[in-house]
């Protein structure tokens, strides 16, 4: 009573249905067994599969401050904790132009902490962007409002970095931002809340 149908144990077989002009084609090496269709057990040794974070955006107002500053010292911290990881950190300027570099008191910021600042270009934020994204790095709260009240392709994880739109153009200013930064990296990534 629990037998296949001669025509599904062996052999090739093709099986036409005139009404609908509809051809069925399969190939049965042989014929199934119960333990085709068992659920095996997991072994206690089984780990399950977990994503490697290695895409990362990052959202500012111009990505050209605070934004060029995050993607120098991230940069720096992924290679530090593991140089097998090549995580791919993208920049969005919300109110930027595309391909904009790092401001001058950005580069100065960096070049003193010895951190490159060349190979760096801000991106128009959008849906395809978004959706590339692993991890979502808004500098501010503001930002993450801003991305989360106008896109819908949120990557699964968000980071927000709560430092504050650098209102004075100096080097010092941009240097305490810059300290701010590396703080609040050190505690959101790697700790990012899922949405």
């Amino acid at each position: 009573t629990n037998r296949l149908p001669r025509y599904l144990q062996t052999g090739e077989t093709r099986r036409s249905f005139s009404s609908k002009s509809v051809r069925v084609s399969a190939r049965f090496d042989r014929t199934a067994t119960p333990e085709d269709f068992a659920v095996k057990k997991a072994s206690k040794n089984h780990k399950p599969y977990q994503v490697k974070r290695n895409r990362y955006l990052i959202v500012s107002n111009d990505g050209c401050a605070r934004g060029a500053m995050c993607y120098a010292l991230l940069r720096q911290r992924l290679k530090a904790r593991s140089s097998s990881e090549t995580p791919e950190i993208r920049v969005s300027g919300l109110l930027a132009f595309p391909a904009s570099q790092p401001d001058r008191w950005a580069a100065a910021v960096l070049r003193k902490r010895k951190l490159p600042s060349s190979g760096f270009r801000t991106l128009p934020l959008d849906e395809k962007l978004l959706g590339t994204a692993d991890c979502l790095i808004a500098c501010s709260e503001e930002n993450w409002n801003y991305v989360r009240n106008l896109y819908g392709n949120i990557p699964g994880e968000v980071s927000v970095l709560h430092v504050p739109v650098i209102l004075e153009r100096s080097l010092a200013a941009y240097e305490k931002a810059c300290h701010a930064i590396e703080n609040a990296l050190e505690k959101s990534v790697g700790s990012a809340k899922s949405r």
